[in-house]
């Protein structure tokens, strides 16, 4: 929803709001009302798992090695829809002044075979879903395989001031205008 209201001929507020949701088709399915954000391909979602080899670099100690490992991208059919609200106030005379406040809840994000190493090291891993971000080692403690994908992050809150600086002169003896934006 947007609203214009003009104040005077210089001056007009203008104000926004939106809300996105979409969901995904359930099982069965062959379609459904998507209004898609921000999401990981379906495949992704509710497909096959995929496994490809990653150079990935584990620390466990003082010392670091580099090994070509296989990593398993696998589905998440749990995962929740993205959702987000935007609200945003302009003032438009020859400063434009735009307030802006954007809040997106259950962020969709993966987090990638080296982040899923990463996260071992500093013991969080235990924060995620052990059939899905996992590491399996060999009985010497080596990585062998490494669980990835996507997973719903808390989200994100933002909100800022906008400026923009409008200037113009006439030169009608000279037969030009300039206009400035900043």
């Amino acid at each position: 929803m947007e609203i214009d209201l003009p104040l005077f001929d210089e001056l007009v507020v203008k104000a926004a709001s939106c809300y996105d949701e979409y969901s995904l088709p359930d099982a069965g399915e062959l379609s459904s009302s998507v209004n898609v954000r921000r999401v990981a391909g379906l495949n992704r979602l509710v497909g096959d798992a995929s496994t490809g080899y990653y150079n990935l670099t584990n620390c466990p100690n003082t010392t670091c090695d580099t090994q070509n490992l296989p990593a398993t991208a696998l589905d998440t059919p749990n995962l929740k829809p993205e959702t987000s609200e935007q609200f945003s106030i302009t003032v438009n005379t020859a400063i434009t002044i735009d307030y802006w406040h954007i809040e997106i809840k259950n962020q969709v994000s993966r987090i990638e075979p080296q982040d899923v190493i990463d996260l071992s090291h500093a013991n969080a891993l235990d924060s995620y879903n052990p059939k899905q971000i996992y590491i399996n080692r060999d009985t010497n403690g080596q990585i062998i395989f490494v669980g990835f994908g996507y997973i719903n992050m808390v989200g994100v809150e933002t909100s800022g001031l906008d400026l923009t600086f409008n200037a113009s002169a006439d030169f009608d003896d000279m037969g030009a205008q300039i206009y400035l934006r900043w």
